[in-house]
């Protein structure tokens, strides 16, 4: 084990002074940061755990590696996910204390997203809501004939009402009167 440590190490109680480079070993060997592994953890019914290991060769990969979820170290990888357990139980807290505003239909909603997983939602997934028809004014409605003037319900056309009376602009004051 010494013939591969280019520092002294602590085993067991005592030290392990490397090998010199003149030996076969890798004693003063100057720090090459590069090839680097990282590591990725997530949440597991145990505890957060390490689920995978990256090896990057430049300091562009590893830039690119840790925007994308990966850490420089174990600890640090079980850091991360510990903190987003934190920040997404932050939010699972703010979005129940906002349910006593919600309908009915919502609160059932988020209590049926809820039942579905064990672990913190910060925010339910949205329903798409279906609408029916094509609103009035748009490139669609403008296809199908249908004008500002004209409103569609069901297939059936109808020309919207006018006005009875028509609003007249007020005299202006002038400065003579």
């Amino acid at each position: 084990m010494a013939k591969h440590e280019s520092r002294p190490v602590f085993l067991n109680g005592t030290y392990i002074e490397p090998i010199p480079i003149s030996a076969g070993g890798h004693k003063d060997w100057p720090f090459q940061p590069y090839p680097k592994m990282l590591y990725k953890a997530e949440s597991a019914d145990g505890g957060p755990r390490i689920c995978g290991t990256k090896v990057v060769e430049d300091e562009a990969q590893e830039r690119m590696a840790i925007g994308s979820g990966w850490s420089d170290g174990q600890e640090a990888a079980l850091e991360r996910v510990d903190a987003q357990q934190l920040e997404f139980a932050k939010l699972a807290a703010n979005r129940a204390y906002n349910e006593q505003w919600m309908s009915g239909k919502a609160k059932a909603e988020a209590a049926a997203v809820d039942e579905t997983t064990m672990q913190h939602l910060p925010a339910i997934p949205e329903t798409p809501i279906r609408r029916h028809g094509v609103p009035v004014g748009s490139p669609l409605a403008a296809d199908a004939g249908q004008t500002a003037d004209t409103l569609t319900v069901s297939g059936l056309s109808a020309k919207k009402p006018k006005r009875k009376y028509e609003r007249k602009a007020k005299p202006s004051k002038t400065a003579e009167g």
